[in-house]
């Protein structure tokens, strides 16, 4: 499994970040700050791994959902583009 990371502070001027559509973020259930996904820095796991963390209060003990086509398919097809220009950095999970 490749995880990107969903931040608040703006992206560096260099990475390769979109900023998340509030409505998306309505729908993931997260919060109304901006927020960013960025591709060019990237967490590598299996899907057990501890990467996967237990929600506090929550039903559901992992957080987990499905983005919009549009928005996947420009996600994936920003992170294909940084790994085929060696731009992506994957950092292993265990």
């Amino acid at each position: 499994m490749t995880v990107a990371a969903v931040i608040h502070t703006p992206p560096a001027p260099d990475a390769a970040a979109g900023e998340m559509p509030r409505w998306v973020k309505r729908h993931l259930g997260l919060n109304d700050a901006r927020s960013w996904i960025v591709v060019n820095e990237v967490n590598q796991a299996d899907w057990s791994g501890f990467d996967l963390r237990p929600l506090t209060g929550q039903n559901d003990p992992f957080a987990y959902d499905f983005i919009p086509p549009r928005l996947y398919e420009d996600v994936k097809a920003t992170l294909l583009e940084t790994h085929a220009q060696r731009t992506m950095r994957a950092m292993p999970g265990d």
